[in-house]
């Protein structure tokens, strides 16, 4: 049965039955069995002997042994980066903030472009500050100044111009005064079960099997040296990517999984506390509550609706089932199904139906000029990322 509008109003509604909206997917490492996948690797810490974060869980009322695979943030950050993507495709139109600035480098010139949907702090975040709008800096601009005194309770002007803020949560934490808070909505993470961590070794064999050693020149130039002495640190062919190199075999090599799960919520208590200002009736404020949910199961239909998913080299995952659910309290519910064409399907219904209520999200995307400060930083990043500074 595919979700209804109806459904998803009666939800979030005053007198909903549901604590939460809940995907569950089986998945399992891509390729032939005993695939290994790379988790996410951290620096290291006192009470972890791997980059990897491994822990323990309860699983079908057993303890079991699980590594992350993807963290809240991460999905978070995919079910955006489909949103683009799907807006930049002529398949959705979202209100979007964005940022344009030509490059230049020896290279050529490189045109930098970042969304709202790109801002790590959403709308909360130094890029959007260090911009102007229509000539007035953003913060000073009606737009912003109305962003900044945006709250969960008076989340109107995020609902109109940044919703993802809502959906994915936001802090304004770069601003001195008051630093509103805006929790997850949606939250999910990849987690593979039973890992057993490996070993890694590997290595790059020259075609020519260059031997030798190197004498540093400048601007990157060098003179090749013949086999004398025990070549040092900084005098190896390999370094500069000649000659044969082998890996030692210390790096961690992935890990070996039974499975993974994709655990995803939709905390409809959390969206219980989003209003958009006193005078906005109830009927009003739960079409907003619907149409916030829409977003938020558009982003992960868009992102993960697929036969697999690919998180990061050596990590790819096959979807084997997937079980969506309005969850009650008492842990039983009603499962629907819903794919990426369903859910833009349902979020225009939903946006349309708040915009009958008065709750109208806009559509169009507004160019802001970044400050010439942030101009200078983003192109010492491509210059130095090209070597040239």
């Amino acid at each position: 049965m595919s979700l209804t509008l109806e459904q998803l109003v009666e939800a979030v509604g005053p007198a909903t039955p549901y604590s939460s909206i809940s995907i569950t997917a089986e998945m399992r490492p891509t390729g032939p069995e005993g695939t290994k996948v790379a988790p996410p690797s951290y620096p290291p810490s006192a009470n972890r002997d791997t980059p990897y974060v491994i822990d323990r869980r309860w699983i079908g009322g057993e303890e079991r042994q699980v590594v992350l695979l993807d963290s809240q943030q991460s999905q978070g950050n995919r079910c955006e980066l489909a949103l683009r993507d799907a807006c930049d495709d002529g398949l959705l139109d979202l209100p979007m903030f964005v940022l344009t600035t030509d490059v230049v480098t020896d290279a050529g010139t490189r045109t930098v472009r970042l969304t709202s949907l790109d801002f790590p702090h959403r709308y909360a975040d130094a890029y959007l500050r260090d911009t102007e709008l229509d000539g007035v800096r953003f913060d000073k601009s009606p737009i912003g100044k109305a962003l900044r005194l945006a709250e969960p309770r008076e989340a109107r002007v995020l609902y109109e111009r940044e919703p993802y803020s809502i959906v994915y949560g936001a802090w304004d934490s770069h601003r001195k005064g008051r630093q509103a808070k805006f929790p997850r909505v949606y939250d999910s993470t990849i987690i593979g079960f039973d890992p057993i961590v490996g070993h890694r070794v590997g290595g790059r064999l020259d075609p020519l099997n260059l031997t030798g050693a190197v004498q540093a020149g400048t601007d990157g130039d060098w003179a090749f040296v013949a086999e004398g002495e025990k070549k040092k640190q900084g005098e190896r062919l390999s370094e500069i990517g000649h000659g044969n190199a082998l890996d030692s075999g210390g790096a961690h090599g992935h890990v070996s999984i039974t499975g993974a799960r994709k655990l995803t919520t939709i905390h409809l208590a959390a969206l219980a506390g989003i209003r958009f200002g006193i005078d906005v009736p109830s009927d009003a404020l739960t079409a907003g509550r619907a149409a916030l949910v829409a977003l938020a199961l558009l982003g992960d239909r868009l992102a993960f609706a697929r036969p697999s998913v690919f998180l990061r080299s050596g990590c790819e995952l096959s979807t084997e089932s997937e079980l969506a659910v309005l969850e009650r309290p008492d842990g039983s519910g009603d499962s629907f199904e819903l794919d990426s064409t369903g859910s833009i399907k349902l979020f225009e219904e939903a946006i349309a139906h708040a915009a009958n209520h008065g709750l109208a999200m806009a559509s169009d995307r507004l160019e802001v000029a970044p400050l010439p400060g942030l101009v200078d930083a983003i192109s010492h990043a491509y210059v130095k990322a090209q070597g040239d500074g």
